[in-house]
């Protein structure tokens, strides 16, 4: 029997040293664990940020980084409307209609956009997306292409393909 811990009062030090330090372990345990889930967490949302692109808070960050502009720049900060049909597929096609992201009126600048179609045969699909650059027509403002591709829903997707409205 080792004597060191034999002793009543070393005993008492060596459990709360095996106290302290186990209950260390069991939070630095914990905090991997905690590391860990979030980094799953991250990887998941960049994950489905990239699959579904929901720009929605970027559309709200652009919004709040336009009127910064407005005011210092006094720039035509503008969004256009859209209303495109996808490809037929499955016998069925669909419509988008939406709104893009506010953006300066500057040379070949570009918006973004993102929404749902519209309910057919029981089923929606997603996109996203980024304009192509600004096309000036005379007299008219401008407009921009949007094309792409839906989200894949019940074993199928729509492609687009059209323009916004004009602008300016």
């Amino acid at each position: 029997m080792d004597y060191h811990y034999s002793h009543p009062r070393h005993r008492f030090w060596f459990w709360i040293w095996c106290l302290l330090t186990t209950n260390l372990i069991l939070k630095l345990e914990a905090l991997i664990v905690h590391a860990f889930l979030l980094l799953i967490a991250y990887k998941l949302y960049r994950f489905l940020y990239i699959k579904f692109c929901p720009n929605i808070i970027l559309i709200r960050f652009t919004q709040k980084i336009a009127h910064v502009l407005v005011r210092k720049r006094a720039l035509n900060i503008h969004t256009h409307k859209y209303s495109v049909h996808t490809t037929v597929n499955k016998k069925h096609r669909h419509c988008m209609v939406g709104i893009t992201s506010p953006e300066p009126d500057i040379q070949s600048h570009r918006h973004r956009y993102s929404g749902r179609t519209t309910l057919n045969h029981q089923h929606i699909h997603y996109y996203c997306g980024v304009t192509g650059p600004a096309v000036y027509v005379s007299g008219l403002g401008h407009y921009h292409v949007i094309e792409g591709k839906t989200s894949y829903d019940l074993r199928h997707l729509h492609f687009y393909n059209g323009r916004t409205g004009y602008s300016g």
